[in-house]
């Protein structure tokens, strides 16, 4: 597959309420080693990019919100290997979400869970990760132990919350 030089994206023109969001020609970006470049079907909305709009990027942080998408993994950088072109994938990432493509971390693109749509795919990195590490990592919470969660409405508490069903 033979990738564009440029790509649509939106991104944050100033600091400002939605319509401060603009669709822009922008590069498309270039891989280190251990990345992977995934052609974007879907990108999950949070906080953080609602947060980041009202505010305006901060020096270094991508004009392009978001950080959670689905989609296939169009080219890898020289540590990833080949095979993984055109997996799809659910991934983490440090904002450019809004784009065409996007570049993950190899180790946090996952596999797109079966019976997904792309949209719920894009939906599950940045709530799960965050629920799983905290929980299940940091905190080590283990079988038949309890945990009081606050704001259970929230992503990352919902998903907190089914994950805790599942592990019992």
């Amino acid at each position: 597959m033979s990738l564009p030089q440029k790509q649509l994206a939106i991104v944050i023109s100033e600091a400002g309420p939605p319509g401060v969001l603009r669709a822009a020609e922008i590069a498309v970006p270039t891989l280190a080693e251990d990345e992977v470049l995934v052609a974007v079907e879907a990108a999950g909305v949070n906080r953080h990019d609602c947060n980041q709009r009202r505010s305006g990027p901060k020096p270094g942080q991508s004009p392009v919100p978001g950080l959670e998408v689905a989609g296939r993994i169009a080219a890898v950088g020289s540590n990833v290997s080949k095979t993984r072109i055109g997996e799809l994938v659910t991934a983490l990432i440090q904002g450019g979400g809004y784009a065409q493509f996007a570049v993950a971390d190899s180790a946090l693109a996952l596999p797109w869970p079966t019976g997904l749509t792309a949209v719920a795919a894009a939906a599950l990195p940045e709530a799960l990760f965050t629920a799983w590490y905290n929980i299940f990592v940091r905190m080590r919470l283990a079988e038949g132990e309890r945990l009081l969660i606050h704001g259970g409405t929230s992503g990352v508490a919902s998903v907190a919350m089914q994950a805790l069903s599942a592990m019992g």
